[in-house]
């Protein structure tokens, strides 16, 4: 199962649960970093999760919040993520919290 993860927010403990749907799916997690949620990359312990799974990050959002590129994720578009939302199974968005 093909399982797609959008991401709009920023909060320490997202890391651990991206952590633990990595553990469960393996290579069929894909990630997309969109608005505050680019601001994941600051964090050390979810850059290194990232080089496990394909993350892709907007690169409009980045540039708004001075995320400078590097080899850790791609820099795509909301086209990126409507593409990878078309090949998954499942989205899970995590974009707001309660």
């Amino acid at each position: 199962m093909k399982i797609c993860i959008l991401v709009a927010l920023y909060n320490q403990a997202l890391v651990k649960t991206l952590q633990r749907l990595y553990e469960d799916y393996k290579n069929n997690v894909q990630l997309f970093l969109y608005n505050d949620g680019v601001l994941l990359l600051n964090d050390p312990l979810f850059v290194e999760l990232a080089k496990s799974m394909k993350t892709t990050i907007c690169s409009v959002s980045a540039d708004e919040r001075n995320i400078r590129k590097n080899d850790t994720v791609i820099f795509g578009s909301l086209y990126d993520l409507s593409t990878m939302v078309s090949k998954a199974d499942k989205l899970i968005s995590l974009t707001r919290e309660s």
